[in-house]
C-alpha cells in the first residue's frame, strides 16, 4: 500500500508543484499580499446496501472517510495564488481489499512579469474521473466499480497584453495544457493553443480588430487534430447598452484519427450583438455560418426580485483532452451538476452543440435552484452521434437558527454512440445540516440512485447513508 500511495503522489501531484513554483520563486511580487489559511478535516461513516453497483448480488457494506485537506490563497498586486488540496482514506468493513486513498488537488497562480505587458498564468489540478458511462457510474470514489481513475492536468499560460492607446491593443498568448491518466487502457494528451489578436480597445465607438488562432489536439493512441482559424471584426457601440459587430474569416481543420486524418477548410462568418438594457440584464448572441452550417451561440444572464437567471447555448469543436484540461468560466458542470457529461475518456475531435440554463433564488429561510443542460456531440472522424439531457433541482429551508433541511435531485437522459442503448439514470437525496460550533458542521443524509438501461444487465440500484462531521481550523 505505501509503494502504491507513492506512485500517485509521483504521478500526480509533480503538476500542484509546477503551479507552487511561480508562488515560491517569486517572493519579491507577492509584498503587501492578503494571506488566508484554512486547514479542515472531515469524518464520515457511510452505510450502502450495494457497494459494487451491481445489478444482482449487491453487496452491503459500511465505508469510514477521513479527509482532511487545506485552503491556501495569496492576493498581492503583481502575484495572485490559490491551492485547494484534500486527502481522502476509505475503509471498507466488510472488504478491506477495498480500502484506498486518493487525493484531490487544485493550483491556480497569476504572475505580473513584466506591468503592462507580460503575464503567466499556471494551473495544475489532480482528481478521479468517470472513465465510461456505459460502466456503473458513481458521483464519488466511495463506489467501487473499477470505472474511475486518477488524472492529472497542467496548464502554462505565458502571455502578452498591452494597450499602446485606444486604438490599438496587442494580445498574444501560447497555452499548453497537459492531462495524464493513472490508467494503461486510457491514452494521455496535450493541447496546445496559439492566439494573436490586434485591435481597439472595446470601450470605443468603433470597434475593429484582426484574430488568428491555432489549436492542436495531441493524443497518444491517434493522429494530432489541428484546427486554425483567421478573422476580421468590425463592430459599432450604438450606447453603453448596445453595439454589433460582423466576424468574417477562414477556418482550417485537420481531424486526427487512429490511422488517418479528415480535412475540412472554408469560410466563416458571425454576426454578434450584445445587449445590456440595465444593470441586472446582460445577453450576447451570435448568428452565422461554419463549416457545419448555420452556428448560433447565446448567453443571458438577469438578476431579478425573483432569482437569477442564466442561459446558454454554444457550439465548437472540442475533445475529451480539452475539456478536462482546460477551465472554462461559464460552464456550470462542475458547480451543479452531479452526474458526469462525458461518455467514455476518447480523444476524437467532435462538435458540441451544449445548452445550459439555471434559476436560483433566495428568500428569508428558503433558498432553491433548478437547472437543466443538453448536449449533442457529432464525432468528426466516426461520424457518430450522441445525445445527453439533464436536469435537477436543490431545495434548503433552515429549520431553526442553527439547522437546515436539505434535498436535491437530478435525472439524466443519455443515448451513446455507436449502440442502441438508452439510459436513465437519476439520484434522490434528504439531509439535515446542523452548525455545531462557529467552525464545525454535522450533516445526516440519505441518497437513493437508480439507472434504468435499455440493456438489462446494466440497471442497478443504490441507498446510501451518510453522517459526517466537517470543521475548519
Amino acid at each position: 500500500m505505501i509503494f502504491k500511495i507513492q506512485r500517485k503522489l509521483e504521478s500526480g501531484l509533480w503538476s500542484v508543484a509546477v503551479a507552487v513554483g511561480i508562488h515560491v520563486a517569486a517572493p519579491e511580487m507577492a509584498q503587501a499580499a492578503e494571506v488566508d489559511v484554512t486547514p479542515v478535516l472531515q469524518v464520515s461513516e457511510i452505510y450502502t446496501d450495494n457497494v459494487n453497483l451491481a445489478s444482482n448480488d449487491e453487496e452491503e457494506d459500511f465505508i469510514t472517510q477521513i479527509a482532511p485537506g487545506i485552503s491556501y490563497s495569496r492576493t498581492a498586486p503583481r502575484l495572485d495564488f490559490a491551492l485547494d488540496y484534500q486527502f481522502e482514506a476509505l475503509w471498507y468493513a466488510n472488504e478491506s481489499d477495498h480500502n484506498e486513498t486518493y487525493h484531490q488537488a487544485e493550483a491556480l497562480g497569476e504572475a505580473v512579469a513584466i506591468p503592462e505587458w507580460f503575464f503567466v498564468k499556471a494551473g495544475a489540478g489532480y482528481t478521479q474521473e468517470v472513465i465510461s458511462s456505459e460502466a456503473p457510474i458513481s458521483v464519488n470514489n466511495i463506489s467501487v466499480t473499477d470505472n474511475r481513475t486518477d488524472v492529472a492536468t497542467l496548464t502554462i499560460n505565458p502571455y502578452l497584453h498591452h494597450r499602446f492607446n485606444d486604438q490599438l491593443v496587442m494580445r498574444a498568448e501560447y497555452q499548453i495544457d497537459r492531462v495524464e491518466y493513472d490508467e494503461d487502457r486510457l491514452s494521455d494528451g496535450s493541447r496546445r493553443h496559439s492566439l494573436v489578436r490586434f485591435g481597439n480597445a472595446p470601450d470605443m465607438k468603433y470597434r475593429w480588430g484582426l484574430l488568428a488562432s491555432h489549436r492542436v489536439l495531441t493524443a497518444d493512441d491517434r493522429e494530432d487534430s489541428v484546427l486554425d482559424k483567421w478573422s476580421i471584426f468590425l463592430g459599432h457601440r450604438f450606447s453603453t447598452r448596445l453595439s454589433i459587430g460582423l466576424e468574417a474569416g477562414y477556418e482550417d481543420n485537420e481531424y486526427g484519427g487512429v490511422d488517418d486524418v479528415l480535412e475540412e477548410d472554408g469560410s466563416v462568418w458571425l454576426a454578434n450583438a450584445e445587449w445590456t438594457p440595465n444593470t441586472q440584464t446582460n445577453m450576447t448572441a451570435s448568428l452565422g455560418h461554419r463549416l457545419f452550417g448555420t452556428t448560433f451561440d447565446l448567453s443571458v444572464a438577469r438578476e431579478t426580485n425573483v432569482g437569477q437567471f442564466r442561459v446558454s447555448y454554444s457550439e465548437d469543436y472540442t475533445s475529451e483532452i480539452e475539456r478536462i484540461a482546460v477551465v472554462d468560466a461559464e460552464r456550470i458542470d462542475a458547480e451543479t451538476v452531479q452526474f458526469t457529461t462525458t461518455t467514455a475518456l476518447d480523444n476524437e475531435v467532435y462538435l458540441s452543440r451544449r445548452l445550459r440554463g439555471g434559476w436560483s433564488h433566495e428568500r428569508g429561510r428558503t433558498g432553491v435552484e433548478l437547472y437543466g443542460y443538453g448536449e449533442q456531440r457529432e464525432y468528426q472522424i466516426t461520424e457518430d452521434e450522441e445525445d445527453l439531457a439533464g436536469a435537477g433541482a436543490r431545495w434548503s429551508w433552515r429549520v431553526a437558527p442553527r439547522t437546515t433541511l436539505l434535498t436535491d435531485g437530478e435525472l439524466q437522459r443519455r443515448e451513446f454512440r455507436g449502440v442502441d442503448r438508452r439510459d436513465y439514470l437519476g439520484y434522490v437525496s434528504l439531509g439535515l445540516e446542523r452548525r455545531m460550533t462557529q467552525r464545525m458542521l454535522g450533516t445526516l443524509r440519505y441518497q437513493y440512485t437508480e439507472r434504468d438501461s435499455t440493456i438489462d444487465s446494466s440497471d442497478y440500484q443504490q441507498n446510501m447513508i451518510f453522517l459526517t462531521a466537517r470543521a475548519e481550523f
